[in-house]
C-alpha cells in the first residue's frame, strides 16, 4: 500500500468516526416520540436520552486527548470506536428508558475518545497544505452528519422501528475499526501535559448536576428540593472548577488560551448556537409528531399540475391517523 493511499484511508477512517458522532447528535431527535411510546418514557427521560450522550461526550474529550497523546492515539481511537459500536448495539437492544440512557452515555464515551484524537491523527498524517485540505474534508463530513441526522432518521423510521437509528452505526463502525487497525499510523506525544484530574472531575460533575436540575425543572418548580439542590450543586462545582483552573499547576485549560478574546468569543457563540439548535430540534419533533399528529415517515407525493403541465414530487411527512 502506498503512503498516499494510506493517508487517504486514514482520512476516510477519521471521517467515518466524526460523521457518526455528529449524526447521533441529531438523528435521535426524530425518533423520540416512537421511543416515548414503546419504552413508556417520561419527558424527563427523553431529555436524558439526548443529554446523556452530550454530557459524556463533552466531559471526557480533554481526558481522552491526554491519554491518547501519552499512550498511543491509534490504540485509543480504535478503542473509542469499539466502545461507540457497543454503545450503539446496547441502545438498539434497550428495553427501558433507563437502559437507553445508560447506553447513550456509553456512546458518548466512545465519541469523546474519537473526537479528541481525530485531529491529532490527521495532523500527524498530513503536513502543509495537504493537512489543511484533509481537515477541511473532515469538517465537511462532520457537518453533513449533523445536518443529515433528521433526514436519515426519517427514512429509517419509515421502514423500520426506532432501534434502526442505532443499528445504522454498526456497519460504519466496523469499517472504521478495520481501517484504523490496518492503515492508521500509531503516534504519541510522551511529553504531553499531565492530566488535570481535579479539573476533569469538577467540570464533569458540575455539568451533570446542572443538567439534572434543569431537566427536573420540567416537572418541578425552582423551589423544589431536587431542582434547587442540583442547580446549586452544579453552580458551586463549576465555580470550583474555575477557581481550581486559576491555581492548578497544569490546568486543563491553559490561562493563555482563556485570555484570547477570539477563543472565548467563539466558544460563547458556539455554546449559544448549539444550545438553541438542539433545543429547537428536541421540542419541534415532539410538537410535530405528538401534538400535530405528523409521522417521521418520508415519501414522495404527486403534486397538482402546474401551468406548464408538469407535476412535481415532494418529500414530505404524513399525518398519523388519530
Amino acid at each position: 500500500m502506498t503512503s498516499s493511499r494510506g493517508r487517504r484511508l486514514t482520512l476516510l477512517a477519521m471521517c467515518i468516526a466524526q460523521g457518526m458522532i455528529l449524526l447521533d447528535v441529531t438523528i435521535v431527535n426524530i425518533a423520540l416520540p416512537s421511543i416515548q411510546r414503546e419504552l413508556h418514557a417520561s419527558s424527563g427521560e427523553l431529555e436524558w436520552v439526548i443529554s446523556a450522550y452530550a454530557l459524556s461526550l463533552a466531559a471526557l474529550i480533554p481526558l481522552s486527548g491526554s491519554l491518547g497523546d501519552r499512550f498511543g492515539r491509534k490504540r485509543f481511537f480504535a478503542a473509542g470506536m469499539v466502545v461507540f459500536a457497543l454503545g450503539s448495539v446496547a441502545c438498539a437492544l434497550s428495553a427501558s428508558a433507563l437502559e437507553l440512557i445508560a447506553a447513550r452515555a456509553l456512546q458518548g464515551v466512545g465519541g469523546a475518545i474519537m473526537s479528541a484524537l481525530a485531529l491529532s491523527i490527521l495532523s500527524e498524517t498530513y503536513s502543509g497544505k495537504a493537512r489543511a485540505g484533509a481537515i477541511g474534508i473532515w469538517a465537511t463530513v462532520a457537518g453533513l452528519g449533523f445536518g443529515l441526522g433528521p433526514v436519515v432518521g426519517g427514512v429509517l423510521l419509515g421502514v423500520f422501528g426506532w432501534s434502526s437509528i442505532f443499528w445504522v452505526n454498526v456497519p460504519f463502525a466496523l469499517a472504521g475499526i478495520a481501517l484504523t487497525v490496518t492503515v492508521v499510523p500509531e503516534s504519541r506525544n510522551p511529553d504531553t501535559r499531565p492530566v488535570d484530574v481535579p479539573g476533569v472531575l469538577t467540570s464533569a460533575a458540575g455539568l451533570l448536576a446542572l443538567a439534572f436540575g434543569l431537566i427536573e425543572l420540567a416537572s418541578n418548580s425552582w423551589t423544589s428540593a431536587p431542582v434547587a439542590a442540583s442547580v446549586a450543586a452544579g453552580l458551586v462545582l463549576l465555580a470550583s472548577f474555575v477557581w481550581w483552573e486559576h491555581r492548578a499547576p497544569v490546568p486543563m485549560i491553559p490561562p493563555a488560551v482563556v485570555k484570547l478574546r477570539s477563543f472565548t468569543t467563539s466558544c460563547g457563540v458556539y455554546l449559544l448556537s448549539y444550545a438553541s439548535l438542539t433545543g429547537v430540534y428536541f421540542y419541534l419533533t415532539l410538537l410535530y409528531q405528538d401534538v400535530d399528529g405528523w409521522t417521521a415517515r418520508i415519501r414522495a407525493t404527486r403534486q397538482p399540475q402546474t401551468r406548464a403541465g408538469r407535476s412535481s414530487g415532494q418529500a414530505c411527512t404524513t399525518r398519523r391517523p388519530r
